[in-house]
């Protein structure tokens, strides 16, 4: 299979579904992940051209650890929208990499530039099907099936399906690992550990349907979207 995540901000992928993208691409899936921003405004110290390629290089890294490939969009943090531009950014990732399952964040979620990925999302890929939408690529033949990673702690948020990283834990935790500026920054300034809270997310979504660590996920129930075979693993 293709799967292709898209997600907001630098390390959200990781965060959310670094687990499931492990298991994707040891059961020989193809697995590409799509950043929007570039998180230029996610430090108090370092200056947002130079943070932006900082994180860059610490996301290319932490996608070869998941084993996947990594397309950037560059956009500033918190400049995520459902703009003409990056919108045909992604139908020609999209036209390009004819993913087979979405991955993105839930219209549940809290944090605004998350809700604008979902949004683009749905559209880039409905558009990506249209003949007469000329671009670099031919369109798709299908509309694939969306599913929406957790929320951050899982706020708001009702999973129906769950995926068992249990076994892959450890390489989920070394992706997420690879955000050190970001991971810093949340230690430093805002008291938190970011892997501490994650790891715990994740043991709790695998105390819900009895693994040791898990990830869940809610499929976009929209007509055509919609498969009778399980597509995660």
């Amino acid at each position: 299979m293709r799967i292709l995540v898209v997600g907001a901000q630098p390390g959200e992928i990781e965060f959310a579904c670094g687990g499931t993208i492990v298991r994707c691409a040891q059961r020989n899936d193809i697995v590409s992940m799509v950043c929007i921003s570039n998180g230029n405004l996610s430090h108090d110290a370092i200056a947002p051209d130079e943070l932006a390629e900082i994180r860059y290089e610490e996301s290319k890294k932490a996608a070869t650890t998941l084993g996947a490939e990594l397309h950037w969009l560059d956009n500033s943090d918190f400049a995520i929208d459902n703009d003409p531009v990056t919108s045909l950014k992604l139908v020609e990732i999209i036209r390009e990499f004819r993913p087979d399952a979405l991955i993105t964040h839930s219209p549940a979620d809290h944090r605004v530039d998350h809700l604008s990925t979902h949004a683009l999302t749905f559209a880039a890929s409905a558009k990506a099907a249209v003949p007469q939408l000329e671009g670099q690529n031919p369109h798709t033949e299908t509309l694939p099936p969306i599913f929406e990673m957790d929320t951050l702690f899982g706020i708001g948020f009702e999973p129906v399906d769950y995926v068992d990283i249990s076994e892959v834990i450890d390489i989920k935790r070394a992706a997420v690992e690879c955000h050190g500026t970001y991971l810093d920054f949340n230690r430093r300034i805002r008291d938190r550990d970011l892997v501490q809270e994650i790891m715990t997310v994740g043991r709790y979504r695998g105390l819900q349907c009895g693994s040791g660590h898990a990830e869940s996920f809610c499929l976009t129930r929209r007509s055509g979207r919609l498969r009778a075979e399980r597509l995660l693993p």
